[in-house]
């Protein structure tokens, strides 16, 4: 997740609501919903807290312990949080579009 804190905060601070998804339990290396709930809060970085503090930086539960994601398992938080969405980022290992490819039924405008 740090590698998208960047990319998060400049989408936030230009408007944009910005949820981070992140695996509920342990799968590898990749932090879970709750370190990162407990986590965010300690970033030495005044951008992120006020962001957060005005609910534009927030966390969400993917409902996963896999290191990949399976788009049709995903927690009923996510999945109601990326319907609305203008824009959902996959990042990371076993995270893209390929893992999905012959089960999610995917558009693009």
């Amino acid at each position: 997740w740090l590698g998208m804190l960047p990319l998060c905060r400049a989408l936030a601070v230009r408007g944009t609501e910005v949820v981070i998804a992140a695996n509920h339990a342990p799968s590898l290396n990749d932090m879970t919903a709750a370190e990162l709930k407990v986590a965010l809060p300690r970033v030495p970085c005044e951008t992120v807290q006020r962001l957060l503090g005005e609910g534009k930086l927030s966390v969400c539960d993917s409902g996963s312990d896999d290191p990949v994601i399976d788009l049709r398992r995903v927690s009923p938080e996510l999945a109601e949080v990326a319907r609305d969405a203008d824009l959902v980022i996959l990042e990371g290992m076993g995270r893209g579009i390929e893992t999905n490819l012959e089960t999610a039924d995917l558009t693009c405008d």
